[in-house]
């Protein structure tokens, strides 16, 4: 079976400029015609202000066209559109500066490229047709602009080597110098970070580009912690805040006991509601590609209202008159609660302190005993309730489920 050719091309007004186009696009072991394109070797360059750029690219198009063989009369490349393409190597702007080589492999080189030379640039050519001209779209994006460099991890590694990085895709055989507080100190695109300390400042520059160097990085020097209160009490909200210097900015890990419980950018940790269990030392650890240190710590010690008491009675059992009994309230509380006995129906108080001890003890010490807990304010927490029987005390606990103010 003989090879299968198709052949033919339409007018179309691409850009505002009439150029031919292939009607048929080719199929899979179709043999066809070249059709007109240009193809760009990139889509955008990144150039240093100084630097020799080059931008490449291959054109083609179809051999004939209405039975006339196509030949190419003129080929150059364009940026700036006023009414129509301009080759740049008419534009004064750029005299002396560029040039460009044809032959189906066009290739603009832009020496000494300077700021105002950041542009979109496009290769056009014109044939011997009527309408036989082509403009490679979309272009190549030109930026030309300082160094830009940064000092970066080479990888996520707290102790990787520190790189010296640029906005730019630079030139492989690219030359990086290292300052060291100052002072010329490696040449090379990374530095060891063991060759660094704490107290070091560090910055990198290309060659030859030296009066462009990249912020300096240093490891942060202090990390102070501080708490929104002095005196915290349950259900306050309370900020713990990290305060450090270093660049760049520093990351923060927070530990309760020595135990890490949260990391990341922030240098404040939150309670919004502050509970007894966060009760304990804290402190912050910042650090960044140069190096980290740890805060001193801070101790948040949360004031809470006594918790519900419970009472016990020493010795249990039934209590024989005549013998001593212990009356223990026990209730957690921050700062320590104090107790302070009272019989019912009396405003005096018959003893302080957590234990109440009676003894020799007589029928005429059945009653209901109470004992408020202070801490803020004092509070009746609960009544112990004797009751009289021949030779014998039975005793019966009674707490109540909520707390009365004395």
């Amino acid at each position: 079976m003989g090879k299968i050719y198709r052949f033919g091309f339409e007018k179309k007004r691409i850009n505002g400029y009439s150029q031919s186009v292939a009607l048929f696009p080719p199929t899979p072991g179709e043999v066809t015609y070249s059709s007109w394109s240009v193809t760009y070797s990139q889509k955008s360059i990144c150039a240093l202000k100084g630097s020799t750029v080059k931008i490449s690219c291959k054109y083609s198009h179809p051999s004939w066209e209405d039975h006339l063989k196509i030949r190419v009369t003129q080929t150059f490349w364009f940026a700036k559109i006023d009414k129509a393409p301009v080759d740049v190597t008419t534009q004064e702007e750029y005299a002396g500066r560029v040039e460009y080589k044809n032959k189906n492999s066009c290739a603009l080189t832009i020496r000494d490229v300077e700021e105002s030379d950041s542009a979109v640039y496009k290769f056009r050519f014109i044939t011997n047709t009527q309408h036989g001209s082509y403009t490679g779209e979309p272009g190549v994006q030109l930026f030309v602009t300082d160094p830009n460099l940064t000092v970066k991890r080479k990888s996520s590694s707290w102790n990787s080597d520190l790189i010296c990085s640029s906005s730019c895709v630079l030139p492989d055989d690219s030359t990086y110098v290292w300052y060291k507080n100052g002072h010329n100190f490696h040449t090379g695109i990374s530095v060891s970070y063991y060759k660094i300390s704490n107290i070091d400042s560090m910055t990198c520059a290309l060659k030859g580009h030296e009066d462009f160097p990249s912020p300096s990085v240093y490891s942060p020097k202090r990390a102070d912690v501080s708490l929104s209160h002095a005196e915290i009490v349950e259900g306050d909200s309370v900020n713990l805040t990290c305060s450090s210097d270093g660049n760049p900015a520093p990351f923060y890990r927070w530990y309760k006991d020595n135990q890490m419980m949260l990391q990341g950018q922030g240098g404040v940790y939150q309670f919004t509601s502050v509970k007894s269990e966060d009760s304990g030392t804290y402190c912050c650890e910042v650090g960044n590609i140069c190096g980290r240190i740890n805060s001193s710590t801070v101790l948040i010690n949360v004031e809470y209202s006594p918790r519900l008491p419970s009472v016990s009675v020493s010795p249990a059992g039934d209590v024989a008159a005549g013998s001593s009994v212990n009356l223990t309230c026990s209730s957690d509380a921050n700062p320590a609660a104090t107790y302070t006995w009272y019989t019912e129906h009396s405003t005096s108080p018959a003893a302080n302190g957590q234990t109440f001890t009676i003894v020799d003890i007589r029928g005429e010490h059945g009653g209901n005993y109470y004992y408020p807990i202070c801490l803020f304010c004092r509070f009746r927490c609960a009544l112990i309730q004797f009751c009289s029987n021949r030779e014998y005390l039975s005793k019966y606990f009674f707490l109540f489920n909520q707390y009365f103010l004395v």
